[in-house]
């Protein structure tokens, strides 16, 4: 398909996923946005005894984080990367 097309926004209770690409006959660009939640349950052993004592200091386990993506594909040619519809369905950014 050639143009300007939407990525297929996904939402669901971790994150929110984004983006537009452009398709012609030689190429591929496109952006992404993708916010989602990461859930750290481990990382209060290296400051506390223990969860209770860490929740109650005010550790929070979940954190907001969020990425821009570009890419960019010679059709023919191949990709340096991921797919997109992978890192889309990824519960995690590799």
């Amino acid at each position: 398909m050639e143009g300007l097309t939407k990525i297929s926004t996904s939402i669901n209770p971790l994150g929110l996923s984004y983006g537009f690409e452009y398709s012609n006959c030689c190429l591929k660009v496109g952006l992404m946005k993708r916010k989602w939640i990461e859930e750290d349950y481990y990382s209060w052993a290296n400051n506390y005894e223990s969860p209770n004592l860490a929740l109650q200091a005010g550790y929070m386990p979940s954190k907001e984080r969020d990425s821009l993506l570009i890419f960019f594909e010679f059709k023919n040619l191949g990709r340096l990367g991921k797919d997109v519809n992978k890192i889309l369905t990824s519960p995690s950014l590799d």
